[in-house]
């Protein structure tokens, strides 16, 4: 369940928005259950937008940061600490002709900034049959951080629709440090 407020003042061309959402099972899209327990979470998001122009370019930036309240049912996970999350992206679009347009990309997909899971492993048994458990805090912050640079171009009026091609670079794909990702897309698009 969420809910978005937004406010844009058209004549500078920034926008402001708060959004809050609830997970009552999952946390930022993610799932726990069996043995792992369950998780839920509460967040709320403060997002800053800017659409403008630069000579005959179009330019947008977006920025996003968050904080989760996470709840935890105990089971070899413990607890979840609250949880601080950013994304951002910068776009650039300008018109070749009036049949050619080119878009020029760089963003960052939500990422986990601060936050801690208590784990509780189970290490043997004691003398009257209870479990042993040992304790350890994994931080949820990933190795990487996700860039998604793209360039596509689009030329109108080709068979009746239109020709797309995109090049993706993706540095640290998932958040995983020391990863690419490069990707070239081919389409076409009509109507009838």
């Amino acid at each position: 369940h969420g809910a978005v407020l937004s406010w844009r003042a058209r004549e500078a061309g920034a926008g402001l928005r708060l959004g809050l959402l609830r997970e009552p099972a999952g946390l930022l899209g993610a799932r726990a259950h069996g043995a792992f327990g369950t998780v839920s979470g509460s967040s709320a998001a403060l997002g800053l937008e800017w659409r403008g122009g630069l000579g005959a370019w179009r330019l947008s930036a977006d920025a996003e940061w968050g904080l989760v309240d996470a709840q935890a049912v105990p089971g070899l996970l413990g607890a979840v600490s609250g949880v601080a999350t950013s994304a951002a992206s910068l776009r650039a679009w300008l018109a070749l002709s009036g049949a050619d347009d080119v878009t020029l990309s760089l963003s960052q997909p939500v990422r986990v900034e601060r936050g801690e899971a208590l784990l509780r492993l189970p290490v043997g048994r004691t003398a009257d049959g209870g479990v042993a458990v040992n304790q350890m805090a994994a931080q949820l912050r990933p190795s990487g951080r996700q860039l998604d640079f793209a360039a596509h171009w689009r030329r109108r009026g080709v068979f009746g629709g239109e020709l797309r091609t995109g090049l993706l670079y993706s540095r640290h794909p998932g958040h995983a440090a020391g990863v690419s990702e490069v990707g070239l897309l081919l389409g076409w698009r009509g109507a009838f």
